[in-house]
């Protein structure tokens, strides 16, 4: 076991001592410099000192985001700090910015060389698949600390892993001479005794790193390792990361989720083990909990255009291209360079057979992959297909001099130019072929296509209901009714065309979610209570929806009820600002709970709630 040193506790801990006049030992000179620095600068500011409090408060609730960015701000306000970036260090340490932490450890040590730094720079050096690096830096850290334990354990670890047996005997040796009731290190000697050459150590956690082994005998024997040690150590959140990698090449999916999952309830911010938990879900085809998981990372890290191009990738699976293009179109604004995120959106275009639209994106991807054989040979296919529709539409025209009464040939005209965007003289086709063939129902659905692109909502509206006369059950027509009415405040016709899509697939959660929304915005709470609710017993996890259905109770004067559901979501997830604000708006205004409505805006504000910060300072100061 790789000891992880909770440096954000040590140090507070040694500031109590600071503040107590304990004395400090020769050693620890670089860090009690630090921290008396510190302790002075916070007295004379006032605002660094908030800050600093707030980082603190934010990692006792394990809300690490909060944590990196109270910091960041206090480093801005003092960036000739270095305990700051060595606290900073910690968490991105904790979060799997490995290259983050390393960077302000670099910097600690350069400034202000300490055993703290160094330690924990070599056990995210370890992390990071560095074992030659962190044998570096332990052999530093024990120099300035000889007799720290930990240090002697971790440093055994790491030559174990380096197949120095014998230097890893002799620091075990000497770890436990310094702490010999530890139980830890008397089972860590256990392991590493009946292990031939394994350790617990791995090469990294990251996705792309992973340690590729092919032998099923090496993976079995790493399978028995950390489940044995996990036996001894149940709360050794790494391990189960390594565990379930292992578990993953061994082809057994649902362990290595079920692992993924532990970390997450250890670390309800780790967005890179809700992303591996979410590529798994997608390859078991477990899409709902595939996109929740996505839809995490997105809010836990909202600039990774890796979750929206996955999470588009999952839309697209399920046939929900509007949503899957909205994702695409975000992970490009994040990283104008994401080919695969081109690739994607293209291929919705292609599905719509909007060629030309497909045709931008494919180029675009060859173009930050200009060796690539297979967008080469797409691009050359979609230019033949362009020229294709071309042809058709020279066809058309000349055939239609002969047969100027028919509507059949109109249509195929206007679907070549809507394929060529060209939506004007596609307009003018269907048009003609519908005069000429009333019954000509596609028409009317690739018509009211074409007015969508020219943004004519009511035109489009009046082609599809024309054409669901004689498909009544198409859902994806139904549900652009739905939104377009929604859209242009016809709530009620809304409502209305929800409910024929619940009708027809009452299983799919989101047409509740939809129609809860259109019953809130027409003051229907009664209602809107009853979908957010049987969303939610199809959805448990979303977050968002149980708020909405605060809220709804809240409108609709069932303020008890109200603060049941935001109780019930607080106790699964103590980090979330919005519903802490939303208890303390019904406690401070219809129940007559100002001091328990202060502590829910505090809460609020610690979380980076902008809207409670200012109930905070105005109400309860």
């Amino acid at each position: 076991m790789v000891f992880r040193l909770k440096v954000f506790i040590l140090l507070s801990a040694l500031f109590i001592g600071l503040n107590a006049n304990a004395q400090v030992e020769t050693r620890h000179k670089a860090i009690k410099d630090m921290l008396t620095e510190l302790k002075v600068r916070c007295e004379k500011n006032s605002e660094l000192k908030a800050y600093f409090e707030a980082y603190k408060a934010a990692l006792e609730q394990k809300n690490y985001t909060l944590a990196l960015d109270q910091i960041d701000k206090a480093i801005l306000k003092a960036p000739d700090l270095t305990v700051l970036y060595e606290l900073r260090g910690s968490v991105k340490s904790i979060v799997g910015d490995f290259s983050g932490a390393m960077s302000d450890y670099d910097y600690v040590i350069a400034k202000a060389p300490n055993y703290v730094t160094y330690y924990n720079r070599g056990t995210t050096k370890t992390d990071n698949g560095d074992l030659k690096g962190a044998l570096a830096d332990y052999d530093k850290s024990v120099t300035l600390e000889p007799n720290y334990p930990r240090l002697y354990n971790n440093r055994a670890s790491v030559k174990l892993a380096l197949n120095d047996k014998a230097g890893a005997d002799a620091d075990y040796k000497k770890a436990l001479s310094l702490s010999p009731e530890n139980k830890a290190i008397k089972d860590n000697i256990s392991i590493a005794n009946n292990t031939s050459g394994g350790t617990i150590i791995q090469t990294g956690i990251k996705k792309d790193e992973v340690v590729q082994i092919s032998d099923t005998d090496a993976l079995n024997e790493k399978m028995a390792l950390y489940d044995a040690f996990l036996k001894l150590h149940p709360n050794t959140t790494e391990v189960y990361f390594y565990r379930a990698e292992v578990r993953k090449e061994l082809g057994n999916t649902k362990g290595a989720i079920s692992d993924y999952s532990v970390v997450i309830s250890y670390r309800p911010n780790n967005s890179e083990a809700f992303m591996l938990r979410a590529d798994l879900n997608y390859e078991l085809g477990n899409y709902t909990s595939a996109i929740d998981d996505y839809s995490t990372v997105i809010r836990v890290r909202p600039t990774n255009a890796i979750a929206y191009n996955s999470r588009g990738l999952t839309y697209y699976t399920l046939k929900n291209n509007v949503s899957a293009k909205e994702d695409f179109n975000k992970a490009i604004e994040i990283d104008p360079e994401f080919s695969e995120a081109y690739i994607n959106r293209a291929k919705i275009a292609e599905t719509n057979e909007d060629f030309e639209e497909a045709l931008k994106d494919y180029e675009k991807a060859l173009e930050l992959n200009k060796k690539n054989q297979v967008l080469t040979t797409k691009v050359t296919e979609l230019k033949q297909r362009i020229a294709k529709r071309r042809e058709e539409v020279n066809f058309y025209t000349q055939y239609l001099t002969y047969k100027p009464t028919e509507a059949k040939p109109y249509f195929d005209r206007g679907m070549a130019y809507k394929q060529l965007r060209e939506y004007s003289s596609a307009l003018m086709d269907f048009n003609t072929a519908i005069k000429l063939d009333t019954t000509l129902t596609a028409a009317y659905l690739a018509r009211s296509d074409v007015k969508e692109y020219m943004k004519d909502t009511d035109g489009m509206i009046a082609d599809l209901l024309i054409y669901l006369r004689k498909n009544p059950n198409d859902a994806n027509a139904i549900l652009k009714i739905a939104k377009a009415y929604d859209k242009n405040e016809n709530t009620q016709a809304a409502i209305a065309q929800y409910t024929k899509l619940i009708t027809i697939k009452a299983t799919e959660a989101n047409y509740y979610l939809l129609r809860a929304a259109a019953y809130d915005k027409s003051k229907n709470y009664t209602a809107a209570i009853t979908d957010y609710t049987k969303y939610i017993s199809m959805r448990p996890d979303e977050v968002e929806a149980q708020i909405n259905l605060a809220v709804a109770k809240r409108k609709n004067k069932d303020y008890a009820g109200a603060v049941a559901t935001l109780n019930s979501l607080l106790g699964a997830n103590a980090n979330n600002a919005e519903a802490y604000y939303e208890r303390a708006r019904i406690n401070a205004g219809y129940l007559s709970k100002r001091e328990a409505a202060c502590e829910d805006y505090k809460k609020a504000m610690d979380l980076g709630h902008a809207a409670a910060k200012v109930m905070y300072e105005d109400e309860c100061k």
